[in-house]
C-alpha cells in the first residue's frame, strides 16, 4: 500500500494495478467500483452505506474495533455575527430534512445530517483527541489542535454532513 496526499490520487494507480490496495474515502472510487475496475473489500463505518449495500463493514469481517468515519463541516469566518451563523445553520439544516437534499447527498455517497455549531466544535476536538491517542499508540508525532481543528466560541461552524461514513476501502 502506498500513501498519497489525497484519496483521488489513489484511484488511477489502483485500477491500473500499480497499487494492490488503498485505504481512502469512497467518493473518488465509487464510479470505478460500479464499473468493476475496482472491488471494495470493506467499509470502515459501523453500518453499511446505502450506496454500497453489498460491501461488508470491517466489523462484519471480524475487525470489531475498526471504525473510521469521515465527515464534513461548514465553517464561517471568526468575525461573522452570531445571528448570521444561526441563520446559515438553519438554512443548511433544512437540506438533509428535504427528500431532494437527502437524495443529492446519497448520490455523492454521503449520509446527510445536521447539528449545531457547538456540536461541530466538539466533534472536531473529539476527533483530534482520538487520533492523537492512535498516533501516540503508534509512536508517531502528536497532532496539534490549532493546526488540525481550531474552532472557538468566536469561530462557530455549521454542521453540514456529519458523520457521513465515507468508507475506508481496505
Amino acid at each position: 500500500m502506498c500513501r498519497f496526499a489525497a484519496a483521488r490520487r489513489h484511484c488511477k494507480p489502483c485500477w491500473r494495478g500499480i497499487l494492490d490496495v488503498a485505504a481512502a474515502d469512497i467518493m473518488p472510487f465509487r464510479a470505478h467500483i460500479a464499473t468493476g475496475k475496482l472491488r471494495a473489500l470493506g467499509q470502515a463505518g459501523r453500518k453499511r452505506r446505502q450506496s454500497l449495500p453489498a460491501v461488508p463493514t470491517m466489523a462484519e469481517q471480524g475487525q470489531e474495533d475498526f471504525e473510521v468515519i469521515g465527515w464534513f463541516g461548514l465553517y464561517a469566518p471568526a468575525f461573522m455575527a452570531p445571528a448570521n451563523i444561526a441563520q446559515l445553520n438553519a438554512e443548511v439544516a433544512r437540506l438533509p430534512a428535504q427528500q431532494e437534499g437527502r437524495e443529492r447527498f446519497l448520490a455523492l455517497g454521503l449520509r446527510a445530517a445536521s447539528s449545531t455549531p457547538d456540536a461541530l466544535t466538539a466533534r472536531g476536538r473529539e476527533d483530534v483527541d482520538e487520533w492523537n491517542r492512535v498516533i501516540k499508540a503508534a509512536g508517531a508525532a502528536r497532532l496539534r489542535r490549532n493546526r488540525v481543528c481550531k474552532t472557538t466560541s468566536r469561530n462557530r461552524a455549521s454542521h453540514v454532513a456529519p458523520p457521513c461514513e465515507q468508507g475506508v476501502e481496505t
